[in-house]
């Protein structure tokens, strides 16, 4: 009966923290929206932005399916030493995850200079708020959860 309680709270506590990386998954999709609006213009850029929005499909389908998000305590608890992302970096990423792995790693200051260049700053809850907060949660649900 141990065991099974066990499961029943490490369930509930990843279900919780998919739900946040859920709604990361929605700012990130009105970010999309709001690329796709700038890049118009430009073919390359416009190919880059695709090839980001392809891969945010796949993540939300996978998402919608398993109702977890593969592999966000480890980097959330243990960031890497890299302190600074490039934009270009966001725009050719090959996956979510490694998105993912770029937005965490960049500071407060640094979301607020990319919401900036993509011009997102005038959108309510925009990638340098949303992100830097919920990123403070699910780190702060986590060591409570493991303490």
């Amino acid at each position: 009966m141990n065991a099974a309680n066990q499961f029943n709270k490490t369930y509930n506590r990843l279900y919780q923290i998919s739900e946040k990386s859920a709604h990361l998954l929605y700012v990130l999709e009105q970010l999309l929206d709001r690329m796709d609006y700038r890049l118009s213009k430009n073919l390359r850029l416009k190919q880059r932005y695709s090839n980001v929005h392809k891969f945010y499909v796949e993540i939300t389908t996978e998402l919608k399916k398993l109702k977890m998000v593969h592999g966000c305590s480890t980097s959330l608890c243990r960031p890497p030493a890299k302190q600074w992302i490039d934009i270009q970096e966001l725009f050719s990423a090959q996956s979510m995850l490694e998105i993912e792995h770029l937005l965490q790693v960049a500071t407060y200051e640094q979301l607020q200079q990319y919401d900036q260049l993509l011009g997102t700053t005038d959108i309510p809850c925009n990638l340098a708020n949303v992100l830097h907060l919920q990123r403070n949660q699910i780190h702060t649900d986590l060591y409570n959860y493991d303490t």
